[in-house]
């Protein structure tokens, strides 16, 4: 059984400034925990800032074991 992909904190070396780093979400920010890992197996984003996708649970909140952005689960 999969479990939920969450991000509670940050995981690179990103500067504070926001001027490097890979970008995420549909909003194409940097990396902001809390963040959500999509299970879509083709997923082109893969990770979403809860606030993007309209989850306002705090993590530990969250009992779903998998978890689709609004584009994999159509």
């Amino acid at each position: 059984m999969n479990s939920l992909h969450i991000l509670k904190e940050r995981t690179s070396s990103q500067k504070d400034d926001g001027n490097v780093g890979e970008r995420f979400c549909y909003c194409r920010g940097l990396e902001e925990p809390p963040m959500v890992g999509c299970d879509g197996e083709n997923c082109k984003i893969v990770w979403f800032h809860f606030s993007c996708v309209n989850i306002t649970k705090s993590p530990e909140e969250i009992e779903t074991v998998k978890w689709y952005c609004p584009d994999c689960a159509m």
